[in-house]
């Protein structure tokens, strides 16, 4: 379930307040942001339940896009070659994908 925004408070300096407002049905509410919006999404989240029964807030972090690369055993570099990239995909299933 998603709650509606209700006021936008925009100022001339950049920042912005999001109201959302509505009667949640069930236990559980879903946001989403875009990633690089999360650090300060997280800063100033204000949750306000008229029960004053908040229990907690979870989120989700995708994980990094290079640390997954470094952990994976293809090794993306300007030194390796085409060979040495082609090697560390022995036994994997590939597409390739052309604009031919």
């Amino acid at each position: 379930m998603t709650l509606p925004i209700k006021r936008v408070t925009l100022y001339k300096h950049g920042l912005g307040f999001f109201e959302r407002r509505g009667n949640l049905s069930g236990t559980q509410l879903r946001l989403e942001f875009p990633r690089p919006a999360m650090d300060d999404i997280l800063k100033s989240l204000v949750v306000i339940d008229s029960l004053g029964q908040v229990l907690g807030l979870e989120f989700e972090t995708p994980p990094d896009r290079n640390k997954k690369v470094h952990r994976s055993s293809l090794i993306l570099s300007n030194t390796n070659t085409l060979t040495d990239s082609l090697t560390t995909l022995r036994g994997r299933n590939v597409r390739v994908h052309t604009n031919q």
